[in-house]
């Protein structure tokens, strides 16, 4: 079933847009949606719901909430179809990276116990309901949170924040981007089954004469926030809610956690299977129109073996099928045509020899540059699109070397992921000698087999605090 419109979900209770509300249009311009919008007096009654569902969640059991959270995901899938509608119109999505989106997530649901015994144990007060014994270490919710997202986290990815929320047992106010369309299905599941004590969503626009008022509010009256975002905006959203450099600014950066942006590389032996090299790199790029935090991009070629590579991907790029995006047969995602010169502005500055594809002003193809050099910006910088810059480096020593220190300019401890082709030799190397969150020995780096954290971070485990019982 398509959306009419977007809710909010404030109090226990779903605020429909009204007849004059505000409307965004969908890509093509074909479709458009009203938007209910938050107020001040609308985000107090959210603050105080959510103080007061705190300590309800608190006292659930963790049995509970994991029945909870496997509701809203399997309910999510069921209800596929309108997230594919919404994602293809308002973010480009195919209908078929949706569908695989929804299914990754309900695969993640069935190992929740496994997730939980990893992150906290399991406490035989989970079981029997018994007082917690001394001497025991446990896992308390910080308290109620507030969850800035981006446009690249709308419907399943959110979904997942939301279950992390769930099991940790904090009550979530998300805001989420303005144009997220996809995301408030989850919502709905929670108003449903009389689970509203969950979560709560609230929309404003960025621009909007109040935002900043908004924010304020809203940050410095949860317990802790969660940012997904670039720095600038993370800092933006402090600067708006203390004043830069005061201790109650210092104090905020300690409850403000930012996930940013994330980026895996990929690196290509001399004695690699360059067939299935080139396969799975651009299926890599391509899936989810290359915005995951796990979208390949810079790729690391032995010298010997780059121009085999190149024609090999060039003829992989060019069998991608574009086309609408709920079409079944279509294989590239659309992006907004306000992004078009930003995104080959981008590509541009990667440097190298574009070889195949092109940004068109709606969607793109996957993008092949060959011999980019080592000093490449896409080593560092996050590309919303789909795009391979092959860097021929003179063996593994050589690759090794150009990602740790592209490593030390992405400011970040680690790799999302290194996913490498090559001898089964080469590859046990790879985790002594490159941080990452993840090692591939050949596969497709965002086609995920369990469902990672973001950047090596648990959203569930954050929002907790150890606690001692002595």
């Amino acid at each position: 079933m398509e959306t009419t419109g977007l809710a909010q979900y404030i109090a226990g209770t779903r605020v429909l847009p009204p007849a004059d509300a505000l409307r965004i249009r969908s890509l093509d311009g074909t479709c458009e949606l009203a938007v209910a919008e938050t107020g001040s007096v609308q985000l107090r009654r959210a603050l105080r719901y959510a103080a007061d569902c705190q300590p309800r969640l608190e006292s659930t059991s963790l049995a509970e909430r994991i029945e909870v959270a496997r509701l809203v995901i399997h309910e999510y899938a069921r209800r596929a179809e309108a997230a594919c509608w919404a994602l293809a119109h308002f973010r480009g999505v195919t209908a078929s990276d949706s569908r695989w989106m929804c299914q990754v997530n309900v695969d993640w649901a069935k190992n929740l116990e496994s997730l939980a015994q990893t992150l906290w144990g399991v406490e035989e007060t989970e079981k029997n309901g018994s007082a917690p014994a001394s001497g025991t270490l446990h896992w308390r919710s910080r308290g109620q949170a507030a969850l800035f997202s981006s446009s690249t986290m709308d419907g399943p990815p959110a979904v997942v924040a939301l279950c992390h929320a769930i099991l940790s047992g904090t009550h979530l106010i998300f805001k989420p981007s303005f144009r997220d369309a996809a995301t408030h299905i989850a919502l709905d599941t929670l108003h449903e089954h009389g689970l509203q004590h969950y979560a709560q969503l609230v929309r404003w626009r960025s621009d909007a004469p109040d935002a900043g008022q908004l924010n304020r509010q809203l940050i410095n009256h949860v317990a802790q926030a969660v940012i997904f975002s670039a720095n600038d905006t993370y800092r933006a959203l402090l600067d708006v809610s203390a004043e830069p450099g005061s201790e109650a600014w210092e104090a905020l950066r300690q409850r403000v956690k930012r996930y940013g942006t994330g980026l895996p590389i990929a690196i290509v032996s001399e004695g690699a299977n360059l067939d299935e090299a080139a396969r799975d790199l651009v299926e890599g790029a391509r899936l989810g129109g290359g915005r995951f935090c796990l979208s390949a991009c810079p790729v690391l070629v032995d010298q010997r073996c780059h121009d085999q590579l190149v024609a090999r991907i060039v003829t992989c790029a060019q069998e991608l099928r574009a086309g609408p995006a709920l079409a079944e047969g279509t294989q590239l995602s659309a992006h907004d045509p306000a992004d078009t010169a930003a995104i080959r502005e981008v590509v541009r500055t990667f440097g190298g020899t574009l070889v195949s594809g092109d940004v068109r002003t709606r969607d793109m193809d996957v993008l092949v540059l060959a011999g980019v050099p080592t000093s490449t910006p896409a080593l560092h910088r996050e590309l919303p699109g789909t795009a391979l810059a092959i860097v021929p480096v003179e063996g593994l020593a050589q690759a090794l070397a150009v990602a740790a220190d592209a490593l030390r300019r992405n400011l970040r401890e680690a790799w999302t992921a290194v996913v490498f082709f090559g001898s089964a030799q080469e590859y046990a190397s790879l985790p002594a000698s490159l941080a990452a969150f993840r090692y591939l020995h050949g596969g497709v780096v965002s086609r995920v087999k369990l469902l990672l954290p973001h950047q090596g971070a648990y959203f569930a485990l954050d929002l907790m605090r150890r606690v001692t019982l002595e």
